[in-house]
């Protein structure tokens, strides 16, 4: 028994949008089983049930897609309500969605502020930032509808955070992205580094928005430029990635999983029920069982048996003796299969460039900014 965090696909892959990045539809059309049914009261049930008996201490469900709202209000509301009757008091118990912002109800809405969710809001910058990406299933911009949602999401007083993809287009204007969030009040932010299809998948005619290590670079480098001058002067936005950074200078663990150095132990629920270890790697030939036949102890030996953990340990000689190790820590699984292309080499970050580019212009910076945020805590 121990903490649990649960990444919960309730209607998979669909969505009612066409995003050219998308990576779990990339993943999802990967499985030979394509699912078009949301998850049953059944399979919700059990999931529940399993999870509360499981977890210790807390436990967390997130729910993530394709878009989950398209799961319906009164999907959640039996969630909930069977959370807080078959969950021990003493359990303390969290609800994170993902979401679009494009499915948002005034009825869900105060479902989700009611229980104390955290939404986490898709919005890739300005308006032609946004829409040249994030269309509907017409092909239309969603920027307008997207910030009206939000706009009635601060007015219910509901928690969010802004997750943000980055492209080879939009490292072009971090000046215009960050200064986009800040001016909206967007202070808790993650930046995402746009993936390429997975080297087995079938989707024909995606679009990739191929991010290259020397753009991030330049992307971080920037970033960083704008979000220290703010923190010089009294303005802290949370940027994810940098927040990581000072946990580990301040000898705390990182709490994003790709910045740990190993995979973390997950557990991603589609929407039948099958269980997968990380989302990006929700394939075939990692799946661990199913959640209406397998109990969660049943469920790590699996994982422990395919090595999925293991694997990601590896690291090359020149990762080995990089002096920005400590930090970097050889990043995340799915970023070293982007540089090899083979899961039989898993020994290189494809973004290597990027980190030893913005450590190396940033790293004193960043060692300042850790200072400061210890004496801050010590007053």
């Amino acid at each position: 028994m121990h903490p649990l965090s649960l990444l919960i696909k309730p209607v998979s892959s669909q969505c009612n949008m066409q995003c050219g990045y998308c990576f779990y539809r990339n993943v999802s059309s990967s499985r030979q089983t394509t699912l078009n049914k949301p998850m049953s009261d059944m399979v919700m049930e059990q999931l529940v049930d399993k999870a509360c008996s499981f977890a210790s201490s807390s436990c967390t469900f997130a729910f993530q897609g394709g878009e989950p709202t398209l799961a319906g209000l009164p999907y959640f509301e039996k969630f909930v309500d069977r959370v807080r009757k078959h969950c021990p008091t003493e359990l303390k118990t969290q609800f994170v969605l993902q979401t679009n912002a494009l499915n948002l109800s005034d009825d869900m809405l105060r479902f989700f502020k009611d229980n104390g969710f955290l939404l986490g809001i898709s919005l890739d910058g300005p308006a032609e930032l946004h829409n040249m990406i994030r269309r509907d299933n017409s092909g239309r911009g969603t920027f307008v509808p997207v910030m009206e949602t939000i706009t009635r999401i601060q007015e219910a007083g509901i928690e969010f955070n802004i997750l943000s993809v980055v492209t080879n287009r939009s490292v072009r204007f971090v000046k215009e992205i960050y200064t986009f969030f800040k001016n909206h009040g967007f202070r808790f932010i993650q930046f995402i580094p746009c993936l390429p299809p997975l080297p087995e998948s079938r989707m024909q005619g995606v679009q990739t928005f191929p991010l290259s290590a020397e753009s991030y670079g330049t992307f971080l480098i920037d970033l960083f430029n704008l979000w220290y001058t703010d923190l010089m002067a009294g303005q802290y936005t949370s940027i994810r990635q940098f927040d990581n950074y000072l946990l580990m200078l301040l000898r705390q663990p990182p709490e994003a999983c790709d910045m740990g150095g190993r995979c973390s132990v997950q557990y991603v629920i589609e929407s039948d029920g099958n269980i997968y270890p990380c989302d990006f790697f929700a394939l075939d030939k990692y799946l661990l069982g199913n959640i209406t036949a397998l109990s969660f102890e049943e469920i790590d030996r699996q994982r422990e048996k395919l090595r999925f953990i293991d694997e990601s340990v590896e690291l090359g000689a020149q990762c080995k003796a990089c002096h920005y190790l400590p930090l970097c820590r050889g990043g995340c699984k799915r970023h070293r299969l982007m540089a090899s292309g083979s899961m039989e080499d898993l020994t290189h970050n494809y973004f290597c460039k990027a980190f030893t580019a913005f450590f190396e212009v940033c790293g004193s910076r960043l060692v300042h900014a850790a200072e400061l945020m210890k004496h801050q805590t010590q007053q």
